[in-house]
């Protein structure tokens, strides 16, 4: 009778976890259906295009009402219940359907009225309100303005005192120090030279990291060649489809920007980063959406590693994240506090030299494109904090870290904190 009541109870709990199963597959399958039929634009990183896409009314009240059910729908479902890989795609649903509620909330009180392309988003109705769901959309669910703004000052300075660090080490005035960095060794003037320079680079980086990450035997180098688009020669370096683009337009190339810039965009940066979004089980769900903080933090989180054959050239890593930093500060500035250029201008200054043309270019960066430049410095920052956690644990490794780390592919920042924290990723 015993053995009886086992056997029925197993097939009572066998029947019931199949349709466990079966009931968030089915939900997970019907969302994307669903959502996709919505048309919902992509992220867009103009603030002017993102207002051009709001929808008419009708549609508004259609994409509420799925998200709304979404919400609905989420709290029949129990944690513990669920695998792995169906918690965090519950965890996507939740967060995609919060963000979108914001969205379409602040959409129905739109008025219609496209400004002009050289105000900032405060400047237009329910300004603060847009920037914040930007900064909920581009950076995490979980940043609001306030702390972002205290965030990017600490930044500053963290950065500042590593910069003065290198200089000590150096033993130069600070006088004899900015001339030594502007002497002519450290200037690249043929393309040829750059080019060798940047292989060189990319058999160091290879040589030296590739057992610090996962599939690095599988993946293919990125080809290096120098960019040709003159509207891009205000970043030194970029990558696409494969190839690492240096950019030289016959201004003398900084060879203290080539560690981490290669670092950023090929390997162990964007280039490995796509490499590898496609080794690991990235789900249908995964792919229907793209997480910034996570993409553009990863790419400034290695920069962050050994990675730096001279002081110099963690300088020159400095130089540019400096300029990371103090973004951060204006952008909240300029959309949420309502900095005027000239304020932007006078803090930009304050704490970068000599850098007056880009800093004009950035503030009008900014202005168009809100939210969009703290991705770099959230994300790595988060990631940091993840890498200093983990090294706690006696049996930390590298590769399992960033296995751990890169096993989902991008996803919202918060997401992937929590799951460290609970040990769902990192285990």
């Amino acid at each position: 009778m015993i053995k009886m009541l086992l056997h029925i109870f197993s097939i009572v709990f066998s029947i019931a976890s199949i349709a466990q199963e079966y009931s968030f597959k089915a939900f997970e399958k019907r969302f994307i259906q669903e959502y996709e039929n919505l048309n919902i634009p992509p992220i867009r990183i103009a603030f002017l295009e993102t207002l051009a896409d709001i929808p008419e009314q009708e549609q508004l009240a259609k994409q509420e009402r799925f998200f709304r059910k979404v919400l609905e729908e989420y709290r029949n479902y129990n944690l513990n219940d669920l695998t792995e890989s169906e918690e965090l795609s519950l965890a996507i649903i939740k967060y995609e359907a919060e963000i979108n509620l914001i969205r379409i909330q602040l959409s129905k009180e739109w008025d219609g009225m496209l400004p002009q392309e050289d105000v900032s988003i405060i400047q237009v109705d329910h300004g603060k309100e847009w920037y914040q769901y930007l900064l909920n959309r581009w950076v995490d669910l979980e940043v609001n303005p306030d702390s972002l703004f205290a965030f990017g000052k600490r930044e500053v300075e963290f950065v500042k005192r590593k910069m003065e660090n290198i200089r000590e080490e150096l033993d130069y005035s600070a006088e004899d120090f900015m001339q030594y960095l502007n002497d002519s060794s450290f200037f690249l003037n043929d393309v040829a030279e750059i080019q060798r320079e940047f292989e060189l680079t990319q058999q160091r980086m290879r040589l030296k990291f590739a057992n610090l990450f996962p599939f690095t035997r599988e993946m293919e180098e990125a080809r290096i060649a120098q960019g040709t688009d003159s509207n891009l020669a205000n970043v030194p370096a970029f990558y696409n489809e494969g190839t690492f683009y240096f950019n030289y337009f016959n201004q003398p190339f900084n060879k203290r920007q080539i560690e981490w810039i290669y670092a950023h965009e090929a390997f162990p940066g964007h280039h490995y980063q796509g490499f590898v979004n496609g080794k690991v089980n990235r789900s249908a769900l995964l792919d229907l959406f793209w997480h910034p903080s996570f993409a553009e933090g990863w790419g400034a989180y290695v920069e962050y590693l050994d990675i730096y054959s001279t002081p110099t050239d963690e300088y020159g890593k400095y130089e540019w994240d400096l300029i990371r930093s103090v973004r951060v500060v204006l952008d909240v500035g300029i959309n949420y506090y309502g900095w005027s250029d000239r304020q932007a201008f006078t803090y930009w200054k304050t704490h970068i030299k000599n850098q007056d043309q880009v800093a004009r270019r950035e503030i009008s960066r900014m202005k168009r494109w809100p939210a969009q430049v703290i991705t770099y410095k959230y994300g790595a920052h988060e990631m940091l904090r993840l890498l200093a956690k983990a090294k706690e644990s006696e049996n930390f490794q590298w590769i399992d870290f960033h296995q751990r780390l890169l096993e989902n592919g991008d996803v919202p920042i918060s997401i992937l904190r929590e799951k460290f924290e609970k040990g769902f990723i990192m285990k």
